[in-house]
């Protein structure tokens, strides 16, 4: 019986979801539905006490719910799924449809079917849902093509194989994005040559399936590894170049198009822009991305990060103040401690930049969430408490948190986080230290060091979107 799942099943739901049940109960005034409805909506609240609902109940609203959740009125419902997943639930709907419909087929009712059965070939066809394709194949082959004849028969064997061989290298193509892109761990590889090795055979190999299959997906998918690879080689204009071809495929293209999908290029390509400080259009395609996003989710407070970034970088610090209060108002960061400190940094990192060194200082200790993070936050955040120290005379607190950072990077200079970036960080700083924090031209260690952190392309290069918000060598290059 299925009625000890429905717990589960309702806690899992989302609000669309409920509302969508909610709705279908409440047409019919009857004390059972009535007892449902409460059912549901106490489920969803821990604190509202048990109802008495009954197991034949239970399991009747199980099967109920069920078909609520795969009605057109919930899948049609605009915002509840992308266009092409309605498609595709519409079409699995159609197939099964159509499937019920030829096991009672009679001699008068073959040339209607028959016409249902090619409308689901051809939609499905057209939109690349290949599940539904090949079985309309097989259900023509079988009901029709042996009635036909062997040319007929033959004809849809082939056309069956073609797309068995169109979902194979769609699915080759999604597992290269999953690998190359995400990867998580997916595939291993000794080096970056190797990964870059591979990047390239899986190009080769996308471009050869796209020409031969002509599949929206795979064109979808050879642009994004085309995108990462250009990017991996800091060709951000390159890179730009093929994001701008992406946003046009996902944009004109039913199969591909999803509404996030086309902030997720944007966000890219606002990206490269500032990679290639062009601030201008880069803070145009990150407030373009937020259009595409639902405002209360995480890609929304990404996007409206990344525009806060740009003005910072920019030093447009009003704009970005702006932008700062906007995201210390959102929602999404009552979930994490972490986000929240993060935000402070940014303010303090604000004040810093504005030369209000006090200020900073005061806000700067608020934000000791992100010293909990083994990762480079915990290590800029002690920088730049030091460089506080200098600015604002507390050589003495200077010279114990850099101890306190020169132990923890000793200690954890294995860590993938600890760049050699860091590690010079701290090697100036204790050179600086020697003369009480003072730049003098004596030492000739110190210009060595900060030439090495200043050049662009290197292991000690700094690098944009990092938590690093004031570049240390320019900091240090005005002290100079």
């Amino acid at each position: 019986m299925p009625f000890p799942y429905i717990d589960d099943l309702m806690l899992n739901l989302n609000d669309s979801e409920r509302k969508s049940i909610l709705n279908h109960y409440s047409i019919i005034d009857s004390s059972d539905n009535l007892l449902i409805c409460k059912y549901i909506q106490n489920i969803a609240n821990p604190n509202s006490g048990d109802l008495n609902v009954n197991r034949m109940l239970k399991s009747r609203a199980f099967n109920q719910i069920t078909d609520i959740l795969t009605s057109d009125y919930h899948i049609q419902n605009k915002g509840n799924f992308s266009p092409h997943d309605q498609t595709l639930l519409r079409l699995k709907k159609k197939i099964l449809l159509a499937r019920v419909i030829s096991k009672t087929l009679n001699q008068n009712r073959t040339g209607p079917f028959k016409i249902f059965l090619n409308s689901i070939i051809a939609e499905a066809k057209k939109n690349e849902v290949y599940e539904v394709l090949l079985e309309g194949l097989l259900l023509k082959k079988y009901v029709f093509a042996l009635k036909e004849g062997a040319n007929q028969f033959m004809k849809i064997d082939q056309e069956i194989s073609f797309y068995e061989m169109c979902q194979k290298r769609s699915y080759f193509a999604n597992d290269c994005y999953f690998k190359i892109i995400i990867n998580n761990n997916l595939m291993k590889f000794n080096n970056n040559k190797a990964f870059h090795k591979y990047i390239l055979r899986a190009i080769r190999q996308l471009k050869e399936d796209y020409q031969t299959y002509k599949s929206q997906q795979i064109n979808y998918y050879l642009h994004i590894i085309l995108m990462f690879y250009f990017e991996k080689q800091k060709k951000y204009t390159i890179s730009a170049k093929y994001c701008k071809t992406l946003y046009s495929i996902v944009k004109n293209s039913p199969v591909v198009y999803r509404e996030e999908r086309l902030g997720n290029v944007l966000i890219n390509l606002s990206q490269y822009k500032t990679f290639t400080e062009n601030f201008n259009e880069a803070s145009k395609y990150a407030k373009e991305a937020q259009k595409h996003y639902i405002e209360n989710s995480n890609n929304y407070l990404l996007s409206k990060d990344q525009e806060f970034h740009i003005y910072f970088y920019h030093k447009k610090y009003e704009k970005a103040t702006v932008c700062l209060n906007e995201l210390l108002k959102h929602k999404l960061i009552d979930s994490g401690q972490f986000t929240g400190a993060k935000y402070i940094y940014y303010k303090s990192s604000l004040l810093f930049a504005q030369k209000q060194y006090k200020q900073s200082y005061t806000l700067l200790n608020k934000s000791l969430e992100i010293e909990k993070e083994k990762s480079r936050w915990n290590i800029s955040l002690r920088i730049m408490n030091i460089m506080l120290c200098i600015e604002l005379g507390k050589i003495d607190e200077a010279s114990r948190l850099l101890e306190t950072l020169r132990k923890y990077v000793q200690r954890h200079e294995k860590n993938s986080e600890i760049k050699h970036r860091d590690i010079m960080i701290v090697k100036l700083l204790r050179e600086l230290e020697k003369d009480g924090f003072t730049y003098k031209k004596e030492n000739k260690t110190i210009p060595k060091m900060l030439k090495d952190l200043s050049i662009k392309g290197k292991p000690t290069s700094w690098e944009h979107y990092s938590p690093e918000l004031i570049p240390f060598h320019e900091w240090m290059g005005n002290k100079a």
